[in-house]
């Protein structure tokens, strides 16, 4: 019978080697997709045990990579050892021999682990990109500057298009509600539970003070009342009591889970990203402090007419109640009106007003069929204001549910629920009523109603907007991690378009 050579048992553990490492790499991968499944019972765990919170799939990752490192020692020391036999062989033929399959051996060694960590991370890199997981430490699944961790935050713009407070956000006053705008229309059902919250489909809970240690389900706030924008996008989760404590600032976490369903009946989550959260921190103060405007487009005091397809913004020192500032005037809505003043009366244009930058800024867009002015550089329609014309925009206060104290919260009109949230004016997140006249005071409607107004001409601008600046610059090297980029458009841009 003949002997097998010798060498045969060296690249059968070799091959072998290389084996194992592809299989824990796809490991790595199947890890991606289930280990988001158990993060909630591994936070918890890791809470109660005091134990490192890093990641599962982290871990294996580095066990891969000391495998690795240990084989790639090994060979080294072959190829040390090796040179040193040739080097004291004294011109021994078989010592000489030796040494060379040693050499060649280690070096076939070397080459199979360079392979199987080149192989592993192209394919792990491909599925990656394919797939849209995070399995490199980076976008989504990374963790910023700051500490705060990102790991969920890809569906930030593809399922959410925005919600307050926002990621790692400090000083929100305990009297906050949570709001979440989502992409697409929601299912209510899957997030409400009678009158209040769905605690498996939206969890909000402290992360630090007394109650952070308790389990999961002690902790996580239940008697939490839900409001629906008439689109079933936008959703205003109001707690009984108020966050956080008076002596202490608090954080919290909110988790959405893969039970929130659109209105087809189908979860908003992949597979790959089964959840979203984000935390934030709540001071010790509650917000009496109303709200008023910062800046407007066009700018207050304008004198130049305006091309008759202008887009009007309104932003705020602070985020407005979107349910308050979002409607359409063909469906009643008339806490901001703009319109064209005639014999010092006002007659509403109709249009839509939209929240962005942060639940900052409102933007108004005319939308009146009769008003069709022509298409734009895009060849979409495009809908004029009257023109040459006096334009005036109205922000109205809303009636204050105590006027005799002085207290800016509003009072909610039942007969207007749930259109703006029972608010017959403009309100901050906690219901403060606007301050128009910036005396720092809530006075309520006429007196701190805001108004402006600007003309229009008899033309329209349908130029596309160019850039005409970045920063940084292309191809730039050696940025500042902490530099925040900067675009410079040729024209004045809406919020929401971005």
């Amino acid at each position: 019978m003949d002997r097998a050579h010798p060498l045969s048992y060296k690249k059968k553990f070799l091959v072998a080697i290389f084996c194992v490492i592809l299989a824990a790499g796809f490991f790595v991968l199947k890890t991606q997709i289930v280990s988001a499944q158990i993060n909630t019972e591994l936070d918890e765990f890791q809470q109660q045990t005091s134990l490192g919170d890093k990641d599962i799939k982290t871990i294996i990752g580095d066990i891969v990579q000391v495998v690795l490192g240990f084989l790639g020692i090994i060979a080294i020391c072959l190829v040390l050892y090796g040179g040193f036999i040739w080097m004291t062989a004294a011109g021994n033929p078989d010592q000489i021999d030796k040494a060379k399959k040693i050499l060649i051996n280690a070096g076939i060694g070397l080459v199979i682990i360079m392979s199987a960590y080149s192989i592993t991370y192209f394919v792990l890199k491909s599925l990656n990109d394919a797939t849209g997981a995070n399995l490199f430490g980076s976008g989504s699944g990374g963790t910023g500057g700051s500490g705060i961790s990102f790991k969920t935050s890809g569906a930030l713009g593809t399922v959410l298009e925005s919600h307050y407070p926002d990621r790692g956000d400090k000083n929100i006053p305990r009297n906050t509600p949570i709001v979440i705008t989502f992409k697409m229309p929601i299912d209510k059902n899957s997030i409400i539970d009678g009158e209040t919250i769905n605690t498996n489909a939206i969890q909000i809970y402290p992360i630090s003070g007394p109650d952070a240690q308790k389990t999961l389900d002690e902790k996580t706030i239940k008697n939490v009342t839900v409001t629906v924008a008439p689109d079933n996008k936008t959703f205003i989760f109001k707690p009984a009591n108020y966050l956080g404590l008076s002596t202490e600032d608090v954080q919290y976490t909110v988790r959405l889970t893969n039970e929130i369903l659109n209105t087809n009946g189908k979860t908003i989550f992949s597979l790959a990203n089964p959840d979203y959260d984000w935390v934030f921190e709540v001071s010790t103060q509650v917000d009496s402090e109303p709200p008023h405007v910062v800046s407007t487009f066009p700018k207050i005091g304008t004198t130049k007419e305006l091309p008759r397809n202008i887009g009007i913004q309104i932003t705020f020192n602070e985020p407005i109640l979107p349910l308050a500032v979002v409607g359409k005037v063909t469906e009643g809505f008339n806490n901001i009106i703009v319109g064209e003043s005639k014999e010092n009366a006002l007659t509403a244009v109709k249009g839509t007003f939209r929240i962005t930058n942060g639940y900052k800024t409102i933007e108004y867009i005319a939308d009146d069929p009769e008003n069709s002015c022509g298409k734009n550089s895009c060849g979409n329609e495009v809908y004029c204001l009257p023109g040459p014309a006096a334009i005036q925009v109205l922000a109205k206060a809303a009636t204050l549910n105590n006027p005799a104290t002085g207290e800016p919260a509003a009072a909610i009109n039942l007969l207007s629920y749930p259109n703006t949230a029972g608010y017959n004016g403009v309100v901050d997140m906690v219901g403060n009523s606007l301050d128009g006249n910036e005396d720092d005071t809530s006075s309520g409607p006429d007196q701190d109603n805001f108004l402006y107004s600007f003309s229009t001409s008899g033309n329209k601008d349908i130029s596309a907007p160019k850039i005409i600046n970045i920063l940084p610059k292309v191809n730039a090297t050696k940025i500042d991690v902490e530099l925040d980029p900067v675009i410079t458009f040729s024209k004045p841009m809406q919020y929401s378009s971005f």
